[in-house]
């Protein structure tokens, strides 16, 4: 595996891994429900079924605990947080409760309605989600918290005005 791998991954910040099936190994399919990604996709869904191809091994390990059952790996509710690639290849992808550990051939994804599409088209989705939260002005929340507290006051001193 190469970085390229691990920045696609990344694609998947903030997504929950909801799903695996398959075969161990052989061939095994990863749902991760991202919704701000996915709404730039129609049809509109949740999430994206990740396919990986000439799957070796799966594992996660949390607090020194080896888990390999991926019944139990979904208990964890897994959060992609950053993927990695390790100096042996494998692809490490850290989440909120622990780290899962990839190591495959090639993948391909799907939305929930089969439809294939690249990792071009994903990453991009990534880039255009991003770079429209780029151009959100917090100093616009600001302005407003501000007004709304002034609006808050001004009702206070009112009614106060109005009872006496």
């Amino acid at each position: 595996m190469t970085e390229s791998d691990a920045n696609f991954w990344n694609v998947f910040h903030d997504g929950y891994l909801i799903d695996i099936t398959g075969e161990f190994p052989g061939k095994i399919s990863l749902k991760i429900e991202i919704e701000y990604i996915r709404k730039k996709f129609k049809p509109e869904g949740k999430s994206f079924i990740v396919t990986l191809h000439g799957f070796k091994h799966l594992y996660f390990l949390k607090d020194g605990k080896t888990i390999k059952n991926p019944k139990e790996i979904l208990y964890l509710e897994p959060i992609i947080s950053r993927a990695t690639i390790l100096k042996d290849g494998q692809l490490s992808i850290k989440c909120v409760s622990g780290s899962l550990y990839l190591d495959y051939e090639n993948l391909d994804i799907q939305l929930e309605n089969g439809k294939v599409i690249t990792t071009r088209e994903i990453e991009f989705a990534c880039y255009e989600y991003w770079k429209d939260l780029k151009g959100f002005n917090p100093l616009s929340c600001l302005f407003v918290g501000i007004l709304a507290i002034l609006i808050f006051f001004t009702i206070i001193i009112f009614l106060g005005e109005f009872i006496k």
